[in-house]
């Protein structure tokens, strides 16, 4: 099939954008495959802790090196949020779940736009058992060990891995989304022997708007399966829109 045959039944990317938090509502992040820990390759590359003396409210880890770092625990509540950074920083809101269905959550940092993410429950009467805790837009100072955040490129990415991934195209169901890490050390984001695909971290990616002439996006704006070192996709210079975790 040529350029052209793509480029006829393309998605803009403009719809691609819209469509970047169905991703979210897809995938499911909950599981008890994943070991609390990273490993020993990628923890090598981990940025610093907070500093000593700073509180929790100030942590930076959406998912730490392990899970006394995390932002959110799998045994947390919504009460337990409060007593842990304040009841001014938690908020329940109805969160997008994805195609904008809203469903009852909690906002962490609700007024802080670099420190806020959200929270989808399980128990959405007593705000216990959290599914998926997410972020997205920019800037955000949350980031998942060992060092991806909002904004990381394509290329950076690649880095952290040890070597190419694949990802979706940018239109379709799940547009930009960072489907199999191909062995990397980034391998511990997906739930290890899980028949259903499912990832603990759920990352989606869209191109940079400010584009090289040379580049194409319309003949990536479809659901097919692209590797990182891909060099057409490479000079769409992607970025990391959203990461969704599935709290341990």
């Amino acid at each position: 099939m040529s350029r052209d045959d793509w480029r006829s039944g393309a998605v803009g990317r403009s719809g691609a954008a819209r469509g970047n938090m169905a991703t979210l509502a897809v995938v499911v992040l909950l599981s008890a495959c994943t070991s609390g820990s990273i490993p020993e390759s990628a923890a090598a590359r981990v940025p610093p802790p907070p500093r000593a003396g700073q509180t929790a409210g100030d942590t930076l880890w959406l998912l730490g090196p392990d899970r006394t770092a995390d932002a959110v625990r799998a045994d947390d509540t919504e009460q337990s949020l409060i007593a842990r950074y304040g009841i001014a920083n938690v908020r329940r809101e109805l969160v997008d779940e994805g195609e904008g269905m809203l469903n009852p959550g909690t906002a962490l940092f609700p007024d802080d736009s670099s420190r806020r993410l959200t929270i989808l429950w399980r128990d959405t009467v007593s705000y216990r058992y959290p599914v998926r805790v997410a972020i997205d837009g920019s800037p955000s100072r949350w980031l998942v060990a060992p060092g991806v955040r909002i904004g990381t490129t394509l290329e950076e990415l690649e880095r952290l891995n040890g070597g190419p991934f694949a990802l979706l195209g940018f239109g379709g169901h799940l547009p930009g989304y960072v489907q199999d890490w191909q062995g990397g050390a980034l391998a511990h984001f997906a739930v290890r022997d899980d028949p259903y695909g499912r990832h603990r971290v759920v990352i989606t990616m869209q191109p940079m708007d400010s584009l090289p002439a040379d580049a194409d996006p319309d003949w990536y704006t479809n659901e097919a399966r692209y590797l990182s070192s891909d060099p057409g996709l490479r000079k769409l210079r992607p970025r990391v829109t959203s990461i969704a975790v599935g709290p341990r």
